[in-house]
């Protein structure tokens, strides 16, 4: 099972310039098996095992700035496509694997069924390094551009630090039951 998803120059808000925009890529990889096995009379097991791996990015569009990103509340957005946690730079991937196994066992007026599931995620994470400046108007930009207030938009935001990082999950389960 492969399904891509490629979107060119997506970008979010209103309004935006094509300096905002970023291309979008979004894979996904999956595969599964199952097998199922009669033992012996009233004995079936069931055996099924799947990975999957899912990987989404942006990258700056064909026009992108570069830069802060630069908000006119209002107005407009411009400058590099750095203004949100999943702009340009963002990266994902997650793979996870899982096998699971159920049994069952028929004995009488009995049907005995017992299972287990285990589960290993692995995610990788990339997120943007943000550099964003917010003016309240066109006249506070024009301001702080031109030095006469340089200090004038009413807000920043950066992200500073290391900003990939990793985790991995692991789940398990079981059950026991009588029919």
């Amino acid at each position: 099972n492969f399904i891509p998803n490629n979107i060119a120059s997506t970008s979010s808000g209103v309004p935006n310039s094509v300096q905002q925009g970023t291309d979008f890529k979004d894979r996904q990889h999956s595969t599964a098996g199952q097998v199922v096995s009669v033992w012996r009379s009233g004995v079936l097991n069931e055996l099924r095992v799947q990975y999957a791996k899912r990987t989404q990015s942006r990258v700056p569009g064909s026009q992108a700035g570069s830069g802060p990103g630069i908000r006119i509340n209002g107005v407009a957005n411009f400058g590099g496509p750095v203004h949100g946690n999943a702009d340009s730079g963002f990266g994902f991937t997650e793979g996870i694997f899982q096998a699971l196994d159920n049994l069952t066992y028929i004995r009488g007026n009995h049907a005995y069924k017992l299972g287990f599931n285990a589960q290993a995620v692995h995610d990788s994470r990339t997120q943007t390094l943000i550099q964003l400046y917010t003016f309240a108007n066109i006249d506070a930009f024009l301001a702080a551009r031109s030095g006469a207030n340089p200090f004038g938009y009413t807000a920043f935001q950066q992200f500073v630090g290391n900003p990939t990082y990793e985790y991995n999950t692991r789940m398990y389960g079981a059950f026991v039951q009588d029919d």
